[in-house]
């Protein structure tokens, strides 16, 4: 089976965590690129009460079959005690584009 090109979002309050992901992520060849997307206003249940932050927002291009790991990495580096990572697969794009995302990992 091919794998399947997507983009992986994931969350974060800190600078910090964004750049200890991005950082573990492209080193690990987990991705081939992570855009970090400034402002971004969440709203959302949590502990039984609604919470809102400012977070960034992190859209990482990669395989799907790197997903586990990538959660994996995520869950070990971030401060978040659930964070967020949600997969969307890529249908149509740039077939260049796509083909860049799947030499660019592993």
């Amino acid at each position: 089976m091919q794998d399947k090109p997507c983009f992986v979002y994931v969350t974060a309050d800190r600078q910090e965590d964004t750049d200890k992901i991005e950082e573990a992520l492209l080193n690990e060849k987990l991705a081939a690129c992570v855009s970090v997307i400034q402002g971004v206003q969440s709203s959302y249940w949590w502990n039984g009460t609604i919470e809102k932050a400012e977070e960034k927002l992190m859209m990482i291009a990669t395989k799907e079959a790197l997903v586990p790991e990538i959660t994996q990495r995520v869950n070990e580096l971030h401060s978040y005690e659930v964070p967020e990572v949600a997969c969307v697969e890529i249908k149509n794009g740039n077939p260049n584009y796509i083909k860049w995302i799947m030499e660019n990992t592993k």
